[in-house]
């Protein structure tokens, strides 16, 4: 079987398991429990289309590429040198991009509408021959990569080897080493890039012919292992589908509970809701705390970098210290504000899980329920099941309780836990806990800002590009090289404080996973008490064994996702 783009493989296995819950759904008349899920998956922050996009050296063989990726031989994006826009294919919740190509004389950069829509990609492919680059693509790519930022999800793909004589491997080595050149003798490094070559034409001739020689000699099952290795290092996987899975697995669980007690899956359902609700906030939230970080860091960087050239080397090192400490400060205030966040959000939900706890309807259902089970003329297996019913409905109950017993006021993270006993702070991570399980832990990293900020190496002495940046009295006839070499060492030293950045980023990101983990263990615990309920209510009909298969297909799904990762 030949290799794939995981992607993809989720989004069509997700597509199936979604399309065997709806039917259930419609099979058991439950048409208010398919608007709620309907009304919940629309309003996901998470879900969203993956974006590639293809640009490059004009007749490179990037629409060939997106066939050869997706298997479809029919598809026919009309994106050549002559065209002024992007071309988009939608593919299993994936948006294919085919931008014009770049050739000399003709189309030698991009407008300024494909620049938008490339900012809003995941990843760029550039895709080159073996010609690889002339002065108009190379400079096509410096202003993509360092001009407009997208160095950090730009990958070189080398098309149509397949035309070169000479064993493949050995290519390689030449090509790289061309490219190496390339790079180097203008000031930059071509291993900040991933890099990949293949043919995709010989690939698709290799599956049609059922040529497994042709297809290893194409390259192309690497590319796609490599394209998988990125989306995963990105965590566009679980980011994507995690979220949704869990949204079917729990509204199919909730037909079975509807069987055995309506009023009760309502409940279910309701505190569900509050607690995905509650962690899409957090997620929308902390996703903006970090843009605006990442966005206030680029721009000091950015705003000094325009200072070289212009000031002389001794200025330029002070203002680079200084620039460094700005950045720590930046990442001490963005770990302060992320924190406010989470204080924030778990406060919002102490009230509202404690108001649901205390309606009138589930305190009256919760009596009624006693007053049952209190009768003289209740039957055994009745018994069981209200026993059950009531099981579930006080896992509810202390769900509120402990909520409702937090203390409000929650200031800072950064101090550790073990300055804060004895305090409001200490008693909320102790009753928030007890909420969420023992496997609670957003607090558990002490001083985790500070080991974030450790993660940046802003020290490192990025523009050291020789004498003749700084030279105040200079040579008209040296001032072009002079020039070259300035916009060379801004864009490296952009791209450096970028790549630390990011780090940094995802050093943040790493942390709100812990915290998002609490979510979604609860949610956990929620759905084993309604598995519970359902295998004690002992019904045995067609339709529960259908949710029971299909239930264990989602276990599976999220077990995948979480192995990819």
């Amino acid at each position: 079987m030949a290799q794939q783009f995981n992607y993809a493989v989720y989004q069509e296995r997700l597509s199936r398991l979604e399309a065997k819950t709806r039917a259930l759904l419609k099979e058991t008349n439950n048409v208010e429990l398919t608007r709620k899920m309907d009304s919940e998956l629309a309003g996901l922050q998470d879900r969203k289309e993956l974006r590639l996009a293809f640009v490059g050296q004009y007749s490179s063989g990037k629409s060939t590429i997106i066939s050869a990726l997706t298997g479809r031989k029919d598809i026919k994006i009309d994106a050549n040198v002559a065209t002024d826009h992007v071309s988009e294919y939608k593919w299993n919740n994936i948006v294919l991009m085919d931008t014009p190509g770049i050739l000399a004389g003709k189309v030698e950069s991009h407008d300024e509408s494909t620049k938008a829509a490339l900012k809003e990609c995941d990843l760029i492919f550039y895709v080159l021959t073996s010609q690889l680059f002339d002065d108009v693509l190379f400079n096509n790519f410096i202003d993509l990569a360092y001009n407009q930022h997208f160095a950090d999800k730009m990958f070189i793909v080398v098309n149509k080897m397949g035309m070169e004589s000479g064993e493949f491997d050995q290519l390689v080595d030449n090509y790289t080493i061309s490219l190496e050149k390339i790079f180097s003798e203008r000031g930059y490094e071509l291993k900040s890039f991933p890099l990949a070559f293949i043919d995709a034409a010989d690939y698709m001739d290799g599956l049609d012919e059922n040529d497994n020689e042709f297809v290893q000699l194409s390259n192309f099952e690497h590319f796609i292992d490599m394209l998988n290795v990125f989306v995963a290092r990105k965590g566009m996987i679980k980011k994507q589908f995690d979220t949704p899975v869990r949204v079917f697995q729990s509204y199919l669980k909730d037909i079975a509970v509807t069987a055995v007690d309506k009023t009760l899956s309502d409940f279910f359902n309701q505190f569900e809701q509050k607690l995905r609700y509650s962690l899409s906030e957090l997620k929308r939230d902390t996703r903006n705390d970090l843009s605006s970080f990442a966005s206030m860091a680029m721009s000091k960087v950015i705003s000094l970098s325009n200072d070289i050239g212009g000031i002389d080397e001794n200025d330029w090192k002070y203002r680079q210290e200084a620039l460094n400490s700005e950045l720590q400060s930046i990442i001490s205030n963005t770990s302060a504000k992320i924190e406010d966040t989470i204080n924030s959000n778990y406060e919002r939900l102490m009230t509202d899980v404690n108001d649901f706890c205390g309606k009138d309807s589930l305190v009256k259902y919760s009596g009624d329920i006693d007053k049952k089970l209190a009768s003289p003329n209740i039957s055994i297996e009745e018994q069981k099941n209200l026993s059950m019913q009531k099981k579930a409905l006080d896992f509810l109950k202390r769900g509120g309780v402990q909520i409702g017993n937090m203390a409000p006021n929650v200031t800072t993270l950064a101090g550790g836990i073990s300055q804060a006993s004895g305090s409001a702070l200490h008693k909320m991570v102790l009753d928030v806990g007890h909420f969420f399980g023992k496997s609670f832990g957003p607090w558990q990293a002490v001083r985790w800002a500070s080991n974030i900020a450790k993660v940046a190496k802003f020290g490192i002495p990025v523009v050291s590009a020789g004498i003749e940046i700084w030279m105040q009295f200079r040579e008209d006839s040296k001032e072009n090289k002079r020039l070259e070499q300035i916009k060379s060492a801004k864009n490296q030293f952009v791209s450096t404080y970028q790549e630390e950045i990011n780090k940094v980023a995802e050093q943040f990101e790493k942390y709100l996973l812990q915290v998002f983990g609490n979510y979604t263990n609860k949610l956990e615990e929620i759905d084993h008490s309604k598995t519970e309920l359902i295998e004690a209510s002992k019904k045995n009909d067609i339709t529960i064994k259908k949710i029971s298969d299909l239930d264990a297909e989602y276990s599976d799904f999220i077990e995948a996702i979480e192995v990819d990762e």
